[in-house]
């Protein structure tokens, strides 16, 4: 039997295997496309990004890398739920640029419009992404540090999510639950955003829409030490 820091060395090892690395993970619990890392992804996003028009000051669109950035190192320093908290704070974030231009914060349905379009699952995963579902695990979490969310007390309530840091998606229909890897997460967030900044490229009024907001985003740098 494995000792209890044993465990936890390895358990690091698969974490920094699926952040730290610039390679494919030789992991048999991953599907194929997720073996790619969330730092690859980071940099594909951050290529593609690169290619925006920049509309505004503090290099036009960065802030889309930041959030993503601030996931990686949360997740990285084995801060699990702070890097889930991270991605749907994103998610805020992107549905708010995604809303019409003078609508004042986003509301719910602007939420899961923005999962449903966006937040796609590996074809091979057992749970696929419904906007519900993830609307209210991210009012779980963000309001009670918690799985369960008021909408989860209604009739007909949206899947219940429990996390894992790695491995896949699960889920069990009978109990209206799904186990999520918050690690492939991450990973299918960054290929939102990416989708979500490809569609821009095509799309004058979303961009517009986007550009309306990015001012009043945070914007965060280092300060130089001299």
């Amino acid at each position: 039997m494995m000792s209890g820091a044993i465990a936890r060395r390895k358990l690091r090892e698969r974490v920094g295997r699926l952040l730290g690395l610039n390679r494919k993970i030789q992991d048999p619990d991953l599907p194929a496309d997720a073996a790619r890392t969330a730092k690859v992804a980071l940099i594909c996003v951050k290529r593609r990004t690169n290619e925006f028009n920049m509309s505004n000051g503090y290099g036009g669109y960065a802030q889309f890398i930041q959030i993503l950035s601030e996931i990686s190192k949360a997740f990285d320093a084995d801060a699990i739920v702070a890097a889930l908290a991270m991605v749907y704070v994103g998610i805020d974030t992107m549905a708010l640029l995604s809303c019409p231009v003078g609508q004042q914060s986003q509301k719910r349905d602007d939420f899961i419009a923005w999962v449903d379009k966006y937040l796609k699952a590996d074809p091979v995963s057992e749970y696929q992404y419904e906007g519900i579902d993830v609307y209210a695990a991210r009012c779980a979490v963000l309001h009670s540090y918690g799985s369960i969310a008021d909408l989860h007390k209604g009739t007909n309530p949206p899947r219940k999510f429990g996390y894992t840091d790695n491995g896949l998606h699960r889920k069990d229909d009978t109990e209206r639950f799904a186990l999520i890897s918050v690690a492939v997460l991450i990973y299918d967030f960054s290929r939102a955003i990416e989708a979500f900044g490809n569609k821009m490229l095509t799309d004058q009024e979303l961009k517009r829409r986007v550009d309306s907001r990015m001012g009043s985003l945070l914007w965060t740098s280092l300060l130089e030490r001299g």
